[in-house]
C-alpha cells in the first residue's frame, strides 16, 4: 500500500536523526517543520513522528485510554500548551525534557 508501516518510518526517523545529531526536537515541534523521510515522504510533518513515537510509548507502558487522553487535549494553541500539559500529565514530560526524551525514544526503537 501507500501507507509508511511503522518500522520504515521508525528506521528513516532514525536516519534523520542520525544525520541530524544536534536536533532541536522542541523548536521543530513548535514550529510545526517538515522533515524529509524518503523520496516518497519529503514533506513529513515533525509534530506527526514525535507524536508516533510518544504514542506508542504511552500505549504500551499505560494503555490505549491515556493515548487518548493525550489526543483529545484540545485545539491547537500557541505554543501547543494544551498538547504539552497533557503530555507532562501522561507522561511527566515537560518542555525542559522533552528533547532528551525525544532522543530516548528514537534510541529504543
Amino acid at each position: 500500500g501507500d501507507e509508511l508501516q511503522w518500522n520504515q518510518f521508525v528506521q528513516n526517523f532514525k536516519k534523520f536523526a542520525t544525520e541530524n545529531p544536534n536536533t532541536d526536537w522542541l523548536d521543530l515541534y513548535n514550529k510545526d517543520k517538515k522533515i524529509t523521510l524518503s523520496k516518497k515522504y519529503k514533506r513529513f510533518p515533525i509534530q506527526y513522528a514525535i507524536n508516533a513515537l510518544f504514542v506508542k510509548k504511552i500505549e504500551t507502558e499505560q494503555g490505549f485510554p491515556k493515548v487518548k487522553e493525550l489526543l483529545t487535549c484540545g485545539k491547537k494553541e500557541e505554543g501547543n500548551s494544551n498538547y504539552f500539559n497533557a503530555l507532562e500529565k501522561v507522561t511527566g514530560i515537560t518542555k525542559i525534557t522533552f528533547n532528551e526524551n525525544v532522543w530516548k525514544l528514537i534510541n529504543a526503537n
